[in-house]
């Protein structure tokens, strides 16, 4: 619409100003036409109009010019005008540029300050004094409330007769008892394929009825869950399961990642007492020999 406005308005102009042309050019014309055209006009009479001709050919030619200097000048301020509003555009965008910018300082140096707190508190969940599994729990539980997660394990890589599995060493909020003892094979499920593959696996739509929620007032099921290896060297040293409600980014990956990498030493204690605990276990239950 506005390419055909503005053709219209060029074509317009072109126009007017042939019209000058022709017209002045038909005025200076005008008395030898008359002359031309009849025979019976006395010449005196011609001269005798002359000053008039010249007085309409003023007018007319005053008229034209004030009309061209108005065109002209329409042109000019539209011209102007246009060149404001692209000024004034680019003015507003980049306020609006310099706004998000400001934003999302603001909300990287939140997320910063966010994840500072949140390591500084696996670190000392780390350093303390209890049990591999007791602090595993602790880092755990500060991770899923960092977060605002609805459940989360921690699965630590035991090895025991050559053989690699997943036991279940730390939960929040888990539909389980403490003493239900949960393993995985290599590549068994969704933590033995994560373990098998090394790679993280973040589900947007989790099937419902697959993970569940209980609490006093009635249960539901999350529908976002992320499942991150911990690697140590180049082997996987657990897998950490986490369950929400609300989508989980790459921000909170990264966030699990980094919290459970300074819990490397602790997992491998952990470890270690699962592989003792499951020795004796056999030993308990291995048949006396006579």
């Amino acid at each position: 619409m506005n390419k055909l406005t503005k053709l219209f308005a060029v074509s317009a102009a072109v126009l007017y100003v042939l019209g000058v042309f022709v017209c002045a050019w038909y005025l200076l014309e005008l008395p030898d036409r008359l002359m031309t055209a009849s025979v019976s006009i006395d010449l005196g009479a011609i001269r005798e109009i002359r000053p008039v001709h010249n007085g309409l050919l003023l007018i007319v030619g005053t008229t034209l010019a004030m009309g061209l200097s108005s065109l002209i000048g329409l042109m000019l301020y539209f011209r102007n005008r246009e060149v404001n509003v692209v000024y004034v555009e680019k003015s507003e965008d980049k306020q609006l540029s310099t706004a998000k910018l400001e934003e999302s300082d603001t909300e990287t140096h939140d997320v910063s300050a966010m994840s500072e707190e949140l390591l500084a508190a696996i670190r000392k969940a780390a350093s303390g004094m209890e049990f591999a599994d007791t602090k595993l729990e602790k880092a755990l539980r500060v991770v899923c409330n960092q977060l605002g997660a609805s459940q989360g394990a921690v699965y630590v890589s035991v090895v025991q007769q050559n053989q690699r599995s997943l036991e279940l060493r730390a939960g929040y909020a888990l539909m389980k008892p403490d003493s239900e003892l949960l393993r995985y094979e290599w590549g068994e499920g969704l933590p033995g394929q994560v373990a098998k593959e090394g790679q993280l696996v973040n589900l947007a739509s989790v099937p419902e009825g697959y993970l569940k929620v209980l609490s006093g007032l009635g249960s539901a099921s999350p529908k976002h869950l992320l499942l991150v290896p911990i690697m140590t060297g180049d082997k996987v040293a657990a897998v950490v399961e986490i369950a929400s409600f609300t989508p989980l980014q790459k921000r909170e990956e990264a966030l699990v990642k980094q919290s459970f990498e300074i819990m490397a030493k602790v997992l491998e204690e952990s470890s270690q007492q699962a592989a003792k605990v499951n020795e004796e276990a056999a030993l308990v239950n291995e048949p006396v020999k006579r």
